[in-house]
């Protein structure tokens, strides 16, 4: 059963990474060798984590790459599904 309200990857980077460490996301996007605004738009959930920035990512948390990138899937999977309810689209039945 999916998650209802799955987080996003950047509240985990700012909150449990950035913060954790009492970093700056200045800081921490010169280390992975990113630009700022790029890793705060992460952050801000304004984009998606890609598959190069997970692989930053788990270098430099120790993590895998496949974590960051299903923390992804999930998030956006949830976010699709909410706005499906909207629309009333049933299944196409086969004509015998």
């Amino acid at each position: 059963m999916p998650m209802k309200n799955p987080c996003h990857g950047g509240e985990l980077i700012l909150h449990d990474w950035i913060g954790g460490l009492e970093l700056t996301v200045e800081a921490a996007a010169e280390h992975m060798q990113v630009s700022a605004e790029s890793l705060e738009d992460i952050c801000e959930g304004k984009a998606s984590v890609t598959t190069k920035m997970a692989e930053r990512l788990s270098k430099a948390l120790g993590s895998i790459p496949r974590f960051w990138i299903q923390l992804q899937v999930n998030y956006e999977a949830a976010q699709a599904e909410a706005m499906l309810v909207q629309f009333n689209i049933k299944r196409i039945e086969r004509v015998a």
